[in-house]
C-alpha cells in the first residue's frame, strides 16, 4: 500500500504491564461499499473465520473489485459485559451514511479513497 494512503502513526513506548484484559478475536467482518448516486450503500457483508487480520484485509482488497468499491474491516467481538457481539473497526467504517460522518469516519473515508486510488472510479 503507498505510504501517503495511511494515517501518520504516533508510537509510544509503554510497559507492556499497563493492560488489565485481552481476548482472542471470534473473527473479522468485511463490509463492501459502491458508491451509486454520490452516496454509498452496503452491497455485502460477510463474516471471516480462520486466518489474521493481515488475510482478512487481503480478502477484503480481493473482493472489492468492481469499480468504486470500497471497503470495511472490523474485529467481530463479544462485549464482556453485555455478553453481545459487537464490532471494533479496524480499517475504514460505516459509510453508507456519508452525510453524517464523525471527523473520524471522514478521516477513514479519505484514506480509503486515497487507498483505492489506483482503481477505476475509486473516488
Amino acid at each position: 500500500m503507498p505510504s501517503e494512503a495511511r494515517h501518520p502513526v504516533r508510537a509510544v513506548e509503554v510497559d507492556e504491564r499497563t493492560m488489565s484484559w485481552e481476548a482472542h478475536p471470534l473473527g473479522y467482518r468485511v463490509y463492501l461499499f459502491e458508491r451509486r448516486g454520490g452516496r454509498y450503500s452496503t452491497t455485502e457483508t460477510w463474516d471471516l473465520d480462520g486466518g489474521d487480520v493481515v488475510d482478512a484485509l487481503a480478502w477484503a482488497e480481493e473482493h472489492a473489485t468492481e469499480p468504486g468499491t470500497m471497503y470495511a474491516l472490523a474485529l467481530r467481538q463479544i462485549d464482556p459485559l453485555t455478553s453481545s457481539l459487537g464490532l471494533v473497526w479496524l480499517t475504514g467504517s460505516d459509510v453508507v451514511h456519508s452525510d453524517r460522518l464523525t471527523e473520524q469516519e471522514q478521516r477513514d473515508l479519505d484514506v480509503m479513497r486515497t487507498r483505492r486510488s489506483g482503481r477505476p472510479d475509486s473516488t
